[in-house]
């Protein structure tokens, strides 16, 4: 950081918590900074733990993941700060002080003690999902909503060909209830976008109708309020759900006791207020790219502390340029209805960068953010309008071993696949040299979060290395309509690699190619290659470099393509961004024979991307009749080469 001393950004912000915290007569104690790259966020939070906060008032900083948490922990300390703050994961904070506990005996009616956990496992799978259609099928047939037909033999068959027609339905219901703020409570579980009319067994909507009017459907659910039959049919699937855990049929997962603890604090305002009890000052930090069912707790909670004008204040640090991650679920409060009812302050200037670097990182996103500012400081920095290749980046890293010097380089991209075929192009450009292995060993290296994906790859599942779940989703979705049973989630890439289907799959999808060429050599390479803090260049992606930064920065050119066709929306403009705004000094742009470099395009033409796109539009209807363009309000594609 270049300053000690509060700009009059940070000034305004302290001065605005300040005031706030004492005035009982203000009652919008919720702050929302929309914090630029490099604008000093994290030292801006430091000063408001050190000058908001009273003597023996803590604060609480919530952060996304332990990386994070880590990062903010350094400051702390840095700042005499750690006795002021405890900073937590999301999931740290609700896994604490027996919470789990209380939170199970509510909902279940039994301990902790008395369930299997199993906190590595992600989504529950297909034998997961198996066992809850069989449960829903016992308690149907118990309910009488599932008719003894004849004898026991052909009932009995009746029931598992009627759970294995839901498994694919209760599979969305029971996702989608784990990972949105959707409570347990049938008002609000019939709203999920599920097909409901899947879990009426044949002939029996009939019968489920009759029995939800009759006198014994009140006397065995009167301490539920249902509205309608859906209503019904979802709480027995989450009733279903509950007695599998309780008998130790499926694990709690990390999702599971999140949702189950998330559900006890809205409904229980003091369960609520004891998780929050102890901090005077709650930070979220990324706002942009958060938890929902975190922001709904601590919106709850700041909404009873208004009720009561206690004496505490609600701080959301983010940068709407820097939304990347939707494609995982996230949610955006800069985008949420509550919005309107914050204090909106900004903290607009970089300490990072000069001001070539701030134009250019807003003109990528001036589409959709053009009132965002982003001023950069008074040191001179650069951008290289002619783009490098392979042998020019090794030519300068030998000038660079032979000078001794070295400098902190970072080559971004926006794909894995880009980061795997970049690493394989530089190494077989460096393999014509004649250098020491060692000094070869550091020269280039893989991001380390990258190269764990490559550890014992063969063993490893397909989903960890394909990481995004809408394509997860559309792979099994093609699985699906060919008749293929095969569980996606649990497919080893060995396996998966013997699949027709599936390579057919990765090969029309341009991002996830390197899969195909992992092989023991190439695989040895990255391996063998050293850690980040001994790199002379390091190749990472853009969601691994967020939250870094580095004298030069390398653009890839995979930006702004999906599937060899230049693309446009706004998730895309944000990544631009943020891979641009880790650069201190210098920014320049890679390029190989076969593809050029979009952004160095933009930056060149001084054009925003959606410009660009509609001038490459009118050239292309200029020069065919037919118009390959699709244009929506969302996002804009164009079949060109680039």
């Amino acid at each position: 950081m270049l300053f000690n001393e509060l700009n009059n950004e940070q000034q305004i912000i302290i001065n605005t918590l300040k005031t706030s915290k004492s005035d009982f007569s203000n009652a919008n104690k919720n702050f929302l900074i929309n914090s630029a790259a490099g604008s000093g966020k994290t030292y801006t939070a430091t000063k408001i733990i050190k000058n908001v906060l009273s003597s023996g008032e803590k604060a609480l900083y919530l952060v996304f993941n332990r990386q994070m948490k880590k990062q903010f922990d350094y400051s702390l300390k840095k700042n005499d700060l750690l006795h002021k703050v405890d900073a937590k994961t999301f999931h740290g904070l609700l896994r604490q002080n027996n919470y789990l506990d209380y939170s199970i005996k509510k909902q279940l009616g039994v301990s902790v003690n008395e369930l299997s956990f199993n906190y590595q496992k992600g989504d529950y799978n297909k034998t997961d999902i198996a066992k809850i259609a069989k449960n829903l099928a016992n308690q149907m047939y118990d309910l009488g909503l599932i008719a003894f037909l004849e004898n026991e033999e052909r009932t009995k068959k009746y029931m598992i060909a009627y759970s294995q027609s839901i498994e694919k339905e209760l599979s969305k219901f029971i996702n989608l209830y784990l990972k949105t703020k959707v409570v347990n409570a049938p008002l609000f579980l019939k709203e999920l976008p599920v097909n409901f009319k899947i879990f009426f067994p044949y002939q029996s909507e009939e019968r489920i109708t009759k029995y939800f009017n009759s006198s014994l459907f009140k006397r065995r659910h009167n301490d539920e309020i249902f509205t309608d039959v859906k209503s019904f049919v979802s709480y027995l699937i989450i009733q279903s759900f509950h007695e599998c855990i309780k008998k130790k049929e499926l694990d709690i997962t990390h999702s599971f006791y999140y949702k189950k603890i998330y559900e006890t604090a809205m409904r229980d305002e003091q369960f609520l207020k004891f998780i929050f009890k102890d901090y005077s000052c709650i930070i979220l930090d990324e706002a942009q790219d958060t938890d929902e069912n975190m922001y709904n707790l601590i919106s709850k909670y700041s909404f009873l502390c208004q009720k009561e004008k206690e004496k505490k204040i609600f701080v959301f640090f983010g940068d709407k340029k820097q939304s990347i991650y939707s494609f995982n679920g996230t949610f955006n409060i800069f985008e949420c209805e509550d919005i309107n009812k914050m204090t909106q302050l900004s903290l607009s200037k970089s300490f990072r960068f000069g001001k070539n670097i701030a134009n250019f990182s807003k003109l990528l996103v001036n589409d959709y953010h053009s009132k965002d500012e982003i001023i950069g400081n008074i040191y001179e920095d650069k951008i290289y309008t002619r783009a490098i290749n392979a042998q020019n980046i090794i030519e300068q890293l030998i000038k660079n071993i032979k000078n001794q010097t070295k400098y902190n380089t970072a080559l971004i991209c926006r794909t894995n696949n880009s980061c795997f075929e970049i690493f394989q192009t530089l190494q077989n450009e460096l393999d014509k040299i004649k250098i020491d292995d060692k000094d070869k060993e550091k020269l280039i290296v893989l991001d380390t979060e990258i190269k764990k994906k490559f550890k014992e790859t063969n063993k490893h599942k397909l989903t960890e290395l394909i990481e995004n779940k809408q394509i997860i989703e559309d792979l099994k979705i093609k699985l699906m309509h060919f008749g293929s049973n095969i569980n996606i989630e649990q497919i080893s890439l060995e396996e998966a690699l013997k699949n027709e289907l599936i390579i057919s799959f990765i090969k029309h999808r341009k991002e996830l190619n390197y899969i195909l060429k992992l092989n023991t050599i190439t695989l040895q390479k990255i391996l063998n290659s050293k850690n980040r803090k001994n790199a002379h260049l390091l190749i990472t992606n853009v969601h691994q470099s967020k939250g870094l930064e580095f004298n030069n920065v390398i653009l890839a050119n995979d930006f702004f393509c999906k599937n060899k066709e230049l693309y446009v929306d706004k998730e895309e403009a944000n990544i631009a961004h943020v891979a641009v705004t880790r650069a201190r000094e210098n920014v320049l742009f890679y390029e190989d024979k076969q593809t050029k470099n979009i952004l160095q395009e933009i930056y060149i033409s001084n054009q925003t991307p959606m410009q660009l796109y509609k001038q490459k539009q009118e050239i292309k209807e200029q020069t065919q009749t037919k118009n390959n363009a699709v244009i929506n309000n969302e996002c804009y594609v164009i079949k060109i080469k680039i």
